[in-house]
């Protein structure tokens, strides 16, 4: 696939069409799930975690046809989080499990519905499906009672600031507004849970130093492009 897009590339004096563009998004996309998806794999293989493996194919498999508003399979969400926490060394199975989960119960109707089909139907342990939970966020639940419970797992947190790293880095298909509100939130919010983790978990103090830096790194970043957008957005409405 990726041989067959090189080949239908524009010279370099040639105008990019829009169609082509497109569709090497989406082949870059699809190839960085693949190779997560199967990095993933064998990692689980090889240190024995069996949730894990179960839990990659339940994301696969709820995840289709999903997209992020950027054009992304959505499934390339959760593969990223997962990876970024084995890549600091994790090897929690209920940690990685929940990680490549986090995001069914919210997002897909019929576990949303009943979220113990996970454990009836698919074997996933309750341990996993309660953290699960506890990392949705839904609409009749305070902010500042979300973030509290989620303060109160170490796992909760670890997966949290692992989903904030990665979706700091995709603001850009964010509407002017969002963005700004996205990023109040991760100081807010998101951004004391770090602070709170190095008090209370010491023992992940390098993990979450690394992730506290990558958040505060892109925040600073958008926050400095934000005048811009809104000028933009501003310009666009005149």
């Amino acid at each position: 696939m990726t041989a067959i897009i090189m080949d239908r590339r524009p010279m370099m004096d040639e105008p990019l069409e829009k169609e082509d563009f497109a569709m090497n998004e989406m082949a870059t996309w699809k190839d960085d799930a693949s190779r997560t998806f199967y990095f993933l794999k064998g990692y689980a293989s090889a240190k024995e975690l069996d949730n894990m493996q179960k839990a990659l194919l339940i994301a696969r498999n709820m995840h289709e046809g999903q997209y992020r508003k950027g054009g992304a399979e959505y499934l390339v969400h959760p593969l990223r989080v997962c990876a970024y926490l084995a890549a600091l060394k994790f090897e929690d199975d209920v940690l990685l499990s929940a990680a490549l989960l986090h995001d069914v119960v919210e997002d897909v109707e019929a576990v949303r519905n009943d979220p113990q089909m996970l454990v009836n139907t698919y074997g996933i342990s309750q341990e996993i499906v309660d953290l699960v939970c506890r990392l949705t966020k839904t609409k009749c639940t305070p902010i500042d009672v979300y973030y509290k419970g989620i303060s109160e797992d170490w796992r909760a947190l670890m997966i949290k600031l692992s989903d904030r790293c990665n979706n700091v880095s995709t603001l850009d298909c964010f509407t002017y507004e969002k963005m700004h509100a996205y990023i109040e939130e991760t100081k807010d919010y998101v951004l004391p849970l770090s602070r709170y983790a190095k008090l209370h978990y010491p023992k992940y103090n390098n993990e979450v130093t690394i992730m506290k830096y990558h958040i505060t790194a892109l925040c600073s970043t958008v926050e400095k492009l934000l005048p811009m957008i809104s000028k933009n957005v501003t310009d666009d409405k005149k």
